[in-house]
């Protein structure tokens, strides 16, 4: 803002002045108004692009953070839906899975894999990733975003003890 500001106090001061020499010797005062118009419209233009750029990025950051929410409500909903008891795939300390999931506009799975996993135990390995794979099946369809614009197809998400 402070930036919007002195730019502007700049324009305004300069601008004022070549009206003020314009006022007075009339033939500098358009000469000097033909040669600086070209480079106050570069440097306002240089100016909005940056202020542009700076909402730009705002939005985008907003956008990231609402995703990143959305995909923490789908992780803590498959977390729900993943039981343990049942499967005997009890996890122990640490371990952790990349989960990839495709789905539709309604939320429907579509396609969900383990990209990769940090357990030790490989004969555990298999019946935890199992038992994610049912999780996400389960927990379809997944929660909506609350804004149309964060919804994206492929999620991919962390899971486990080591997140």
């Amino acid at each position: 803002m402070k930036e919007i500001i002195t730019h502007s106090i700049k324009c305004i001061l300069l601008y004022s002045i070549l009206i003020a020499i314009w006022h007075y010797m009339p033939w500098l005062g358009v000469f000097l108004l033909i040669l600086f118009t070209p480079i106050f419209i570069y440097e306002g233009y240089k100016f909005f692009k940056k202020l542009h750029q700076n909402n730009l990025d705002d939005i985008q950051e907003q956008i990231s953070l609402a995703q990143d929410t959305w995909i923490a409500d789908i992780s803590d909903q498959v977390r729900d839906n993943w039981d343990l008891n049942s499967t005997k795939v009890a996890p122990y300390s640490k371990w952790g899975c990349r989960i990839y999931i495709q789905q539709d506009e309604d939320g429907n799975v579509l396609d969900t894999e383990i990209q990769e996993c940090s357990i030790i135990d490989k004969r555990r390995a298999n019946r935890i990733k199992k038992s994610l794979l049912r999780a996400v099946l389960k927990t379809s369809p997944l929660p909506r975003p609350e804004d149309k614009a964060v919804f994206i197809r492929q999620i991919y998400f962390n899971f486990g003890t080591n997140e």
